[in-house]
């Protein structure tokens, strides 16, 4: 069991052709194209202001964790009486987790567990005789603590997405995998996960690695308060 530049503007004056000028207006034309150029130059270079404070994105906190942050609950499986039948779990029963103290607070933020145990269907659920319950969930463990969700199902966000203040938060468990015949089932692969923890969104990733485990590849959450974060965004 595991616990877990500035941009300078160049004026080009036009080429104005003298054999089109009086001979009389030449010089008074010179003189008056010598002083007004630098007067065009300067009003250019006045109407360009330059940017000495451009703004700046937020603070994020961003957490990678080792490559074998990985949760299993069973140990080894046996061979089931039904060669066409996946084989079976051991032990029985079984639950392990991670518990991640996202802050650094020293006090456990989330633990994220996986669990299976054998159920007894009334309602058919297949041709194999032995059936079991599998799930990965996440739980909040402080009341500040939520995780974005639709219902007692985990949101999975993908790199394109935001995640915002304004999305639905849960501050009990809440599945990201269910096998449970013949309730829903439904699973992830590889993905984010949308945590609030005291007002500051976050970003966890997970991999689901088997149907018994799951690993914990890297979080990270904005230090603004109510501040959205990129699913994946480091920096």
């Amino acid at each position: 069991m595991m616990k877990a530049k500035r941009i300078q503007v160049l004026m080009h004056p036009e080429k104005v052709s003298v054999n089109l000028i009086p001979h009389v207006l030449r010089k008074q034309f010179s003189l008056f194209v010598l002083f007004a150029l630098p007067l065009i130059s300067c009003d250019k270079e006045e109407k360009t202001p330059v940017n000495e404070n451009p703004p700046k994105s937020d603070p994020i906190v961003f957490v990678k964790l080792p490559k074998d942050t990985e949760c299993y609950s069973v140990r080894s499986f046996t061979m089931s009486m039904n060669q066409f039948c996946d084989k079976l779990p051991l032990p029985n029963d079984s639950i392990a987790f991670i518990e991640l103290d996202i802050d650094k607070d020293t006090k456990v933020d989330f633990r994220i567990s996986v669990k299976h145990f054998q159920i007894f269907p009334t309602d058919y659920c297949g041709h194999c005789h032995v059936h079991y319950h599998r799930s990965v969930a996440i739980q909040p463990l402080t009341p500040d603590g939520f995780i974005s969700s639709g219902g007692y199902k985990i949101r999975i966000y993908d790199s394109t997405e935001l995640i915002k203040k304004d999305h639905i938060w849960s501050n009990a468990v809440v599945y990201a995998s269910l096998n449970d015949c013949p309730h829903d089932n439904f699973s992830f692969n590889n993905s984010f996960w949308g945590l609030k923890l005291n007002n500051r969104l976050a970003w966890l990733r997970v991999k689901r690695v088997s149907d018994y485990g799951f690993s914990i590849r890297a979080f990270a959450y904005n230090l603004l308060n109510n501040s959205p974060i990129a699913a994946g965004q480091e920096k």
